[in-house]
């Protein structure tokens, strides 16, 4: 941690960065994750299925296990989860050099198959609903993020690199941005920025599209997807749906194939309403929507038309999942 712009434990957890998955790797004691035994420390391949390389052992040889995200499926592999005896922390790898016996954070891993899987536990509370701060953003990714939008209201995180999509013109984000890192651009982060882990445990949002039920609530409606392809608001909407959706509607996308959002398709010039949540797909917000009115949670993000608007209402209402858990 000693090129970190915080590098001791105490200052990470004293700004209130404990859940960054960095954080968690490299200051276990202090904040508070490292009360896993010894049969903690596996891999999860299983969860690397839709991965180019599917195994632990071809991402070691391939040099990936300084990648955090990798370093998260393969701990064993890439030996992460060492430092630790089986009963009581012994200290941070900020100060511990010498391994002892294999633990992991007490986290819960789940999987993360493209098939249903409803016997898992949620990763954080057991509830089902956003990670917490979720509905802060406008955009969270876990990979790159190519951003056009004149305007972008609330906060960002981008796990991977930051690109404006229209260099020529100036973007103003209104919100606290994190990124991974940053290329070129024009942009005005009102309320500042840094470069670092992602606030979240992307396998948080993995989980509620694993788990996620369509639903119908008082005004309210989630509809789950199993394919990629062009999207409207009329897919989840119907004919009525309207480009200003006010947070009541969620699209979940259960697949790794890329996503287009688009405007409505009938010539009705109708804009892109519903917040996204697709966590193994790319998602493409394109020029005919105009504008997305919810906020969009992806595995990595394209736009290229100066002229759209992200308004980042993301969705607000009421949750069912597989497991049986809800949210009101």
């Amino acid at each position: 941690m000693k090129d970190w712009k915080v590098p001791t434990c105490a200052g990470q957890k004293a700004a209130g960065t404990c859940d960054g998955p960095l954080q968690q790797q490299y200051c276990r004691k202090t904040c508070g994750v490292c009360t896993g035994t010894m049969e903690d420390c596996v891999d999860i391949e299983i969860a690397m299925k839709s991965f180019p390389i599917t195994t632990c052992a071809g991402q070691k040889a391939g040099g990936s296990c300084g990648k955090p995200f990798i370093q998260q499926y393969c701990r064993k592999t890439c030996g992460v989860c060492t430092g630790m005896t089986t009963t009581t922390p012994k200290g941070d790898p900020e100060t511990t050099t010498t391994a002892t016996t294999p633990t992991t954070p007490t986290t819960t891993m789940t999987t993360t198959t493209l098939e249903k899987e409803t016997t898992s536990t949620p990763p954080e509370t057991g509830k089902c609903d956003w990670p917490s701060g979720t509905l802060q953003h406008t955009l969270i990714t876990k990979l790159d993020a190519v951003v056009a939008a004149h305007t972008v209201p609330s906060r960002m995180s981008i796990g991977g690199t930051l690109y404006d999509g229209s260099p020529s013109s100036s973007v103003t984000v209104g919100g606290f941005v994190t990124y991974g890192a940053r290329h070129g651009g024009m942009w005005n982060f009102a309320k500042g920025s840094k470069q670092g882990p992602i606030p979240f445990d992307w396998a948080m949002f993995e989980w509620l599209a694993q788990n996620a039920e369509d639903l119908t609530s008082g005004g309210y409606k989630i509809k789950v997807f199993t394919k990629g392809g062009d999207y409207d608001l009329f897919d989840i909407k119907g004919s009525s749906g309207q480009g200003m959706d006010y947070g009541k509607s969620l699209m979940i996308f259960r697949t790794d194939q890329d996503i287009n959002l688009k405007g409505a398709q009938d010539g009705s010039g109708r804009q892109f309403g519903a917040s996204v949540l697709a966590p193994y797909s790319k998602v493409t917000l394109d020029g005919s929507a105009a504008y997305v009115d919810g906020c969009v949670v992806a595995k990595s993000f394209g736009s290229s038309d100066g002229s759209l608007q992200m308004h980042g209402a993301c969705y607000k209402g009421p949750w069912k999942c597989g497991d049986g858990s809800s949210s009101n």
